[in-house]
């Protein structure tokens, strides 16, 4: 399964394609996202629980950003199934991150 995710990750990283599969699968098929205003982001994030520091790795990661600010980060996972609570618990590790950031 490794080696059909590589072709995501290799196309999914310009920034022409992630605006068009965004525009398709977000927004409906509006355009919405331009390839101008789309950035790679870090694919891993850190977080801490129980006094221990954790990972989380996420296939393609994606700032979008207007004015100079990051408006919104995107986070794609490629998922054999669905996980219940799965969007929760990213926000929650991306959140955690975020926190983490704003007290040092």
């Amino acid at each position: 399964m490794a080696e059909k995710d590589i072709l995501e990750k290799v196309l999914m990283a310009h920034s022409d394609v992630f605006a068009d599969c965004g525009n398709a699968l977000v927004y409906s098929g509006r355009k919405r996202l331009k390839a101008e205003d789309v950035f790679p982001a870090p694919t891993e994030s850190f977080y801490r629980r129980k006094g221990k520091v954790h990972s989380q790795f996420e296939d393609v990661s994606a700032y979008l950003i207007k004015n100079g600010e990051i408006k919104l980060q995107f986070l794609i996972g490629n998922e054999t199934a669905l996980e219940g609570r799965q969007v929760l618990r990213k926000a929650s590790y991306q959140g955690g991150a975020y926190r983490g950031h704003a007290l040092h």
